[in-house]
């Protein structure tokens, strides 16, 4: 059977551009606002064969209504009562968020490239402040001292070599990953030494909104599971910086709490509350 006599799976075309199929998917309206457009997905299929192509497109709409079904979640949380069983739950998955970002930027180049460069804006910012800085820009006009550099001429900006797919982070980039971990390491601490619970508490909400509940952090509960909250990212950022050693440190899998066994006089145990499913927490970086 050719192409042409297959039923083409709703959201594939093709582009004029392009030989292979193309997939795209709209958000749904109620969900729409957390998209810059109307267009939830669109990307390549990298196939010329349309039923590969129906199958990869079926795979993503299913993935993509997941997301949908999080998203309306997280826009309508329950609000709850904090009780041992449901703090530990929202804890084991602020630990699980904290370990897979850390996953997500040791395998992709992207994050730690754009470490490297916050950490270079930053030191042209640092640099443009320092006395002698401050004396140029007294001396020259702006668009002539921001193209200045200091020793020898740097070569133009150039993109990326393509990456060894195996060779794992740069040098320069595991170092800035270090960097990135023994900084927010050192601040969990000190919020931790000072019972700082505002510090973890943009966290810790987002969590529990992700899992679709809504909870009171003033409270005298609350406050107890924001603690434990705060524990749990510190540990969390301190196995980061041993990863960065070289020590294994796995990442739990996700946790989904019941909320109406949560809220039920005799809840389940945090153990009971963690599912098999395996997936990971998309799109952290």
């Amino acid at each position: 059977m050719t192409n042409t006599e297959v039923t083409r799976f709703p959201g594939v075309y093709q582009r004029t551009d392009s030989a292979v199929y193309w997939f795209a998917l709209k958000a749904p309206a109620d969900v729409s606002h957390h998209f810059s457009n109307q267009w939830a997905v669109r990307r390549s299929l990298k196939t010329r064969d349309l039923r590969e192509a129906n199958d990869k497109a079926r795979a993503l709409q299913a993935e993509w209504a997941d997301k949908f079904a999080a998203l309306r979640k997280a826009d309508n949380p329950e609000k709850v009562t904090l009780n041992p069983a449901l703090a530990g739950a929202v804890v084991a998955e602020l630990r699980r968020w904290v370990l897979e970002a850390d996953d997500n930027m040791r395998s992709y180049p992207e994050g730690p490239r754009g470490l490297l460069t916050r950490e270079a804006r930053h030191a042209a910012v640092q640099s443009a402040t320092t006395t002698e800085g401050q004396r140029l820009a007294t001396l020259l006009p702006p668009q002539v001292f921001s193209g200045l550099t200091i020793g020898p001429p740097k070569r133009p900006p150039t993109e990326h070599p393509e990456a060894d797919p195996l060779g794992g982070l740069s040098d320069s980039e595991h170092a800035a990953v270090m960097r990135w971990n023994s900084a927010g390491a050192a601040t969990a601490a000190i919020d931790m030494a000072r019972r700082n619970l505002r510090g973890v508490l943009p966290l810790a909400d987002a969590v529990a909104k992700s899992m679709g509940l809504a909870v009171d952090w003033t409270s005298p509960k609350g406050r107890a599971g924001l603690l434990e909250c705060l524990k749990a990212y510190t540990h969390a950022c301190s196995d980061a910086v041993r990863r960065d050693a070289g020590e294994v440190v796995h990442t739990p899998p996700p946790t989904t709490p019941d909320v109406t066994v949560q809220n039920a006089p005799q809840a389940a145990p945090a153990s009971a509350l963690k599912n098999d499913r395996g997936h990971t927490f998309r799109d952290a970086y």
